[in-house]
C-alpha cells in the first residue's frame, strides 16, 4: 500500500448528453484515457520524477582505508552519474559504483589525501552532494636486533604532526635508566635498548606512538631460554 503522503485523489466528472453526439463519445473517451492513465499511475508509479530518499552524508576517514558514499533514490533502476567535483568518475580499482534497488553506492578504496572534496551522485533531474576529508595517518614500522650483550628494539614512526612515542613493558611504562635506554634519531627511528639482559626483562614490549589524529602501536614479545634469545612481532 502506498504511504498516504503518495496517494494522488483526483475526482472524473463524465457528462453523458441526452443525444449521443460524436462529440459527447470523443468526450467520453478522452476521459476514459485519463482514469486508465491514472490507474497505471497508481499501480506502478516508474514514471514519476526521481528524487532522492536519503541523500549523500559528509564522512571522515583516515589514509589508506576504503570508504562507501551511499545515497537512496525514489525507485529502482536509475543510472546515475558520479562526479568529484566537475569530474565524472569512472569504475576501476580505485572507484567501484554499486546499485541494489533503490540504493546507489560509490566504494573508494585506499584513500590518499588528495581524495578529499566534494562527490556528487547525479540523476537526471535531481542531484546530491557531500564532502568527504581524509586524514593523514600514522605507520608504526617495526625492527629488532639482538646482540649478545643486549636487546634492541627499533621502531620507525612516521605521522603527522610528530607523533609522541612511548614504551611500555607488560603494560608498564618504561622510564628511561641505567638499564634501559631510549633513543630516537632525526630519521624517525626510535629505539629501546635493554643492557645486561636478564629473565627477568622477558615479557611483552609495545611502542606507542600517539599525535592528535590517531594512536598507533606494535608488540614485541622478548623470550630468555638458556642458551638463546626469542623475540616476535606482532
Amino acid at each position: 500500500m502506498l504511504p498516504l503522503s503518495l496517494v494522488r485523489r483526483r475526482v472524473w466528472l463524465v457528462f453523458w448528453p441526452e443525444q449521443h453526439t460524436y462529440s459527447s463519445i470523443f468526450y467520453l473517451f478522452v476521459s476514459f484515457c485519463q482514469l486508465l492513465r491514472l490507474m497505471i499511475y497508481l499501480i506502478n508509479p516508474l514514471g514519476a520524477p526521481v528524487f532522492f530518499k536519503k541523500e549523500l552524508k559528509s564522512q571522515d576517514a583516515i589514509e589508506g582505508d576504503d570508504i562507501t558514499l551511499q545515497c537512496e533514490v525514489s525507485k529502482p533502476g536509475v543510472r546515475v552519474e558520479w562526479r568529484k567535483g566537475g569530474i565524472v568518475l569512472q569504475p576501476g580499482k580505485k572507484y567501484e559504483m554499486k546499485q541494489e534497488g533503490r540504493i546507489q553506492e560509490l566504494c573508494i578504496h585506499s584513500l590518499e589525501p588528495e581524495d578529499s572534496g566534494y562527490y556528487t551522485c547525479d540523476a537526471g533531474e535531481q542531484l546530491t552532494t557531500a564532502s568527504l576529508a581524509v586524514q593523514g595517518s600514522l605507520h608504526a614500522v617495526p625492527s629488532t636486533s639482538v646482540l649478545i650483550v643486549y636487546c634492541l628494539f627499533d621502531c620507525v614512526v612516521i605521522g603527522k604532526p610528530p607523533p609522541t612515542v612511548r614504551w611500555y613493558k607488560d603494560g608498564k611504562l618504561l622510564e628511561e635508566n641505567d638499564h634501559y635506554m631510549i633513543n630516537e634519531d632525526q630519521e624517525g627511528c626510535h629505539q629501546l635498548i635493554i643492557t645486561s639482559v636478564l629473565p627477568t626483562d622477558m615479557g611483552v614490549y609495545r611502542c606507542t606512538a600517539e599525535n592528535s589524529s590517531l594512536v598507533d602501536f606494535t608488540h614485541f614479545a622478548l623470550q630468555i631460554h638458556k642458551f638463546c634469545v626469542n623475540l616476535m612481532l606482532y
